[in-house]
């Protein structure tokens, strides 16, 4: 049997956001997500892993003795740690359409622990249709999810946005952003830049109090980059989408097996062979295809860096309380990326004491690639 144009362009990665499909959509609001569902062990190689994929060396995640004369005595995880641990959202929904994740907002209730089991749930709670330049006409999908660690307690909730793209359109309307050129580096700059990272500091078990901060304080700076494909298999290593190796990992026969239960996840790179969603991070071909200048990083991965800028300056005592980032431009391979903090806040809230932290991301052409705020609370 012959099959329709749009038969096609769904199986090679080119499908549309139809009525259809927006129906389908909507009719699962509010329904519980097979994919946000899972049941999870942190363990301390887990920890290890995650802090290593986005270079976060606060010895409270990676120094068992360091840990256990801390404020908790054990292993922590980072906090951003929570975007690996389940789907936070894979694109579901409109077959063969690009998904762009565009904003997150988590706030916390418990820090995450080394042996903790975590067990999430969650369903789409918002869609909305509108224009796009960029993309024609566009979806924007949320979801949320919340965590329960196993004393039954609530260590976290989630909501994440992905913005849903028609690939053809999108490559249609993207003359421009496919002008971006890429960055070169000469061995002096990649040493200047290199001394900028080993500047970074982590204030660990110095106690940063509430009373001390002033607003307009300015964080010290967290420098990335410049991204490396291998900067992308260290992050999908570290369980990007809850599942060890990373979401859509899926090898030979078993990538196989899954590319034939989902061929809407199917693109095909430059060769015609069929590729992972995920080959977008590495493979320029595949980027261009869905209207991007080139490969790029992960989303989650900017949202950690920027958390990392907080961690980093409030000290073992702080307590990361929220994160609400919205993001930019995406950060091609060769750029580097600045990631900066500053308080413009403090307030006393039901007892705890708060400082709100505006933080931004920009690259070297000085794009704001992400921005947003944290919520911490300090000792006093």
């Amino acid at each position: 049997m012959k099959k329709s144009s749009e038969q096609l362009e769904t199986e090679q990665g080119e499908g549309k956001i139809t009525e259809k499909a927006l129906e389908e959509m909507r009719a699962r609001i509010g329904k519980p997500m097979r994919h946000l569902q899972r049941s999870v062990t942190i363990t301390d190689e887990w920890i290890d892993r995650y802090a290593l994929g986005v270079a976060d060396l606060n010895p409270l995640w990676s120094d068992p003795v360091y840990a256990k004369r801390g404020i908790h005595g054990e292993l922590m995880a980072p906090s951003t740690m929570i975007y690996v641990l389940s789907g936070w959202d894979v694109g579901t929904g409109f077959p063969g359409v690009h998904a762009l994740y565009t904003r997150s907002k988590v706030e916390w209730f418990k820090p995450i622990m080394n042996g903790d089991q975590l067990d999430s749930t969650g369903c789409i709670h918002e869609l909305s249709v509108r224009p796009s330049r960029f993309a024609g006409q566009t979806a924007l999908q949320g979801v949320k999810i919340d965590y329960i660690n196993q004393k039954k307690e609530k260590v976290c909730t989630a909501e994440h946005w992905n913005l849903r793209t028609e690939r053809g359109e999108a490559r249609k309307r993207s003359g421009e952003r496919n002008e971006a050129i890429l960055k070169s580096y000469t061995p002096e700059e990649i040493t200047a830049l290199e001394n900028e990272m080993f500047r970074e500091v982590t204030r660990g078990d110095l106690p940063r109090l509430w009373s001390d901060v002033g607003i307009g304080e300015e964080l010290p700076p967290v420098v990335k980059g410049p991204l490396t494909v291998t900067d992308m298999v260290g992050y999908m290593r570290s369980g990007f989408g809850g599942v060890s190796g990373g979401f859509f990992m899926y090898t030979h026969a078993v990538g196989s097996a899954f590319r034939r239960r989902h061929p809407h996840a199917v693109i095909r790179n430059e060769a015609g062979v069929p590729d992972s969603p995920e080959a977008v991070h590495w493979d320029d071909f595949l980027a261009q295809r869905s209207g991007l200048a080139g490969a790029y990083d992960m989303g989650p991965q900017r949202i950690a860096w920027l958390g990392q800028v907080v961690t980093n300056w409030m000290g073992d005592n702080g307590f990361l309380r929220e994160l609400d980032i919205k993001l930019g431009k995406t950060i091609i391979m060769g750029d580097t990326t600045w990631c900066r903090g500053k308080v413009i806040d403090k307030q006393k809230v039901d007892g705890q004491k708060e400082v709100t932290i505006e933080l931004v991301a920009q690259n070297q052409r000085q794009e704001v690639v992400a921005q947003g705020k944290a919520i911490i609370q300090l000792p006093d």
